[in-house]
């Protein structure tokens, strides 16, 4: 059995922990840069799917994304809803399919003979960071916004 002063050691650590342990806090991660864009394929807003900030340098940066809306416009988010982008350079991939997401039923996959039961809209290149020519380098004194034109 344990004694009380080891209790109350333990609670006063736990306590300081809370404390003084720095961390995101309600003002989320230092150095975001609020980013706002556009994605056109073929001349036409991108009217659903997903814009991934990738770093382009594994350990420096943190991912971020942002939601297509009809109009193609998306607003980056790292932690919060349109917190930003951190300071960084990154790939840029545009996540991008004739179906919106979710799990297809056993019969979608056995008729299409358990292919990839969505159809991406954009070039294949724009969804894998691998192959994408999108890149951002994000600044303190972006402008922050962006426009990207995939191309075939």
């Amino acid at each position: 059995m344990r004694s009380n002063s080891h209790r109350v050691i333990c609670l006063l650590w736990a306590t300081a922990s809370a404390i003084f342990v720095p961390g995101c806090g309600s003002d989320g991660l230092p150095g975001l840069v609020k980013l706002r864009g556009e994605v056109t394929y073929a001349g036409k807003p991108v009217p659903t799917g997903q814009v991934v900030f990738l770093p382009s340098v594994p350990g420096k940066g943190r991912q971020a994304s942002g939601t297509l809306d009809t109009s193609g416009q998306f607003t980056m988010t790292t932690l919060q809803e349109g917190d930003g982008v951190m300071i960084g350079d990154y790939d840029v991939i545009v996540l991008a399919y004739d179906k919106p997401p979710g799990e297809p039923t056993r019969e979608e996959i056995e008729a299409l003979g358990g292919k990839p039961w969505r159809n991406p809209v954009v070039p294949k290149r724009y969804i894998n960071g691998d192959m994408t020519d999108l890149h951002e380098s994000v600044t303190s004194d972006h402008s922050g916004a962006v426009r990207y034109e995939l191309k075939d």
